[in-house]
């Protein structure tokens, strides 16, 4: 049985909304695929390489685990395209895309431990402190506070 599908129009409406809301679509091309083999969380966006993208006029492939999408509540239809659609970063000036990889994980423990808002701020904070330290090491100078 082959794993790929299309995917159902109130299913791609989820997508095409979000992309029209941040004008994605005036710019790129997105091709929405349904995938059944696919994993958590549910989706896998990657970017078409030269050939197919001379060739089919697509940029961005997001594959979706319909069966997964399916079983969501709308509120949460809306998240997963609006995770999968921020994977997609856009260079105006060059047109150049590229998929960003997400930049917050953790385990669903410290969600359930601490808030979500703590968790944020935590995360914000490390990275906060790795950038400064990282300007230290190139001779930027910048200091590293704790306070933040």
């Amino acid at each position: 049985m082959a794993h790929y599908s299309v995917l159902a129009d109130e299913n791609k409406d989820v997508f095409k909304k979000i992309l029209s809301d941040k004008e994605l679509d005036r710019i790129i091309t997105v091709e929405l695929m349904g995938d059944s083999k696919l994993k958590e969380p549910g989706y896998k966006v990657s970017k078409a390489g030269d050939r197919v993208q001379f060739k089919l006029g697509v940029d961005v492939f997001i594959d979706v685990n319909e069966e997964i999408f399916d079983s969501l509540t709308p509120e949460q239809q809306i998240i997963l395209a609006d995770e999968a659609i921020a994977s997609i970063s856009v260079n105006m000036e060059s047109g150049a895309v590229k998929i960003i990889k997400t930049d917050f994980s953790t385990h669903m423990l410290m969600l359930k431990k601490y808030s979500n808002e703590t968790m944020v701020a935590f995360k914000e904070s490390v990275t906060s402190l790795y950038d400064a330290m990282k300007d230290r090491e190139e001779g930027g100078g910048a200091e590293v506070n704790n306070a933040e």
